[in-house]
């Protein structure tokens, strides 16, 4: 079953002390692109929920070998159980809605909420052609149907310079869900409309507190 594919950090690394360099993308299409949609990164485990071809659905984690806490399964089973996948997807296709499982007893989930629950950051359909990705304003309308939450979006035009000021930011999960302020994780930075690299690959990166603190602005 398809990974969800790596996000490169915005900037390069330093190889021998492993900090960011302010001052080099990563990727050099990053600077081409003006604006930017934003979203906070939460603190969770990257999950996958799979629908096959023949309508059986998984739910799995980052990876195959990933297991999944037993009561973040209660949760998909409660909330998204695979009636309610198979009803709200085409069926024929292989579809994989990815997302970040949250919560008490996942990472440091307890700042966001006491019990598990699932946001959507993603969702492709697998052809024997190509990988057909969601752009966002229709992840946005599929988790509607699901009856779900997005990942926050925190703007749906940033320039560059704004989405990094975002970074460290107030977590707008743990902000509406969680009984205390804690600082978000980090961004996730996408283009719109979606724009890929010569190598077939979407133009996105990501920004995280640990990343820029010790880095003088």
């Amino acid at each position: 079953m398809m990974e969800y594919p790596k996000i490169d950090t915005l900037f390069t690394r330093d190889r021998e002390t492993f900090k960011i360099e302010v001052n080099t993308f990563r990727r050099p299409e990053f600077g081409i692109v003006s604006r930017w949609i934003v979203t906070e990164k939460i603190d969770g485990m990257s999950i996958r929920i799979v629908l096959h071809g023949d309508g059986s659905v998984d739910y799995v984690g980052r990876t195959n070998r990933a297991q999944l806490p037993g009561t973040l399964m209660t949760y998909f089973y409660d909330t998204l159980p695979p009636e309610r996948i198979r009803s709200s997807l085409v069926s024929g296709s292989t579809v994989v809605l990815f997302g970040e499982g949250y919560g008490a007893g996942i990472q440091k989930g307890g700042i966001y909420r006491p019990d598990p629950a699932f946001r959507l950051f993603d969702v492709v359909v697998i052809t024997d052609d190509r990988d057909w990705w969601f752009d966002w304003s229709d992840v946005e309308t599929k988790a509607k149907q699901l009856g779900i939450e997005t990942v926050p979006v925190i703007g749906y035009d940033f320039q560059m310079k704004e989405a990094i000021a975002l970074v460290p930011g107030w977590s707008i999960v743990a902000s509406k869900e969680g009984s205390s302020l804690s600082r978000a994780e980090g961004i996730v930075a996408r283009t719109k409309p979606m724009l890929f690299n010569r190598h077939g690959e979407r133009i996105m990166w990501k920004l995280k507190v640990t990343d820029i603190n010790g880095v003088e602005k």
